[in-house]
């Protein structure tokens, strides 16, 4: 179980490096779409469909298990903070679990969707050429996958009550703990 729970952080890690990339070029794709409309007068061709089709989608969506793994979405404690601490992970566990089985659902749909678009390969036509859309929707479907997985790992590791005295464990935003 700890090989997986390693093998998990390390994908995770790695959707969340992707994230970060899309993040970083989506930045420099705006800046230069100003700098050419400053300098130029006329902007970059499809920035604003670059941005929803590709970028967005990848921060959004490979990022959503890194949040979860570090405890990151929003929760009111105010009803369990008097609980003890096996009942929270008892119910943090159960929480996981509906989580879980959500993410499959949605995961599954946004599979076939992706599946249908990529074989009609999908695109966005733009003034001068036709930008691809089915890529973007990968990114989705990766990401959400990524997420089903986290969230029954984490579920089963509450339900059960395992705790790893690992070094990873230490880590704040890892599912070793």
């Amino acid at each position: 179980m700890t090989v997986f729970r390693h093998m998990l952080n390390r994908v995770i890690d790695a959707a969340m490096v992707v994230s970060e990339v899309a993040i970083v070029l989506m930045m420099l794709h705006i800046s230069a779409e100003l700098l050419f409309r400053w300098l130029f007068r006329h902007g970059l061709e499809s920035v604003p469909e670059f941005v929803a089709f590709y970028y967005m989608t990848a921060v959004a969506f490979l990022s959503l298990a890194y949040v979860l793994r570090g405890n990151g979405h929003l929760a009111a404690e105010f009803f369990t903070e008097r609980l003890t601490k096996r009942r929270r992970e008892l119910l943090e566990g159960v929480i996981s679990i509906a989580l879980g089985v959500f993410m499959l659902t949605f995961t599954w749909q946004l599979f076939s969707e992706a599946v249908t678009m990529t074989a009609l390969q999908e695109v966005h036509q733009g003034v001068s050429f036709n930008l691809p859309k089915w890529p973007g929707r990968w990114f989705m479907t990766i990401g959400s996958a990524i997420m089903t997985v986290a969230a029954f790992s984490i579920a089963i590791h509450r339900l059960l009550g395992i705790a790893d005295n690992s070094p990873a464990a230490a880590k704040p935003a890892s599912l070793d703990s």
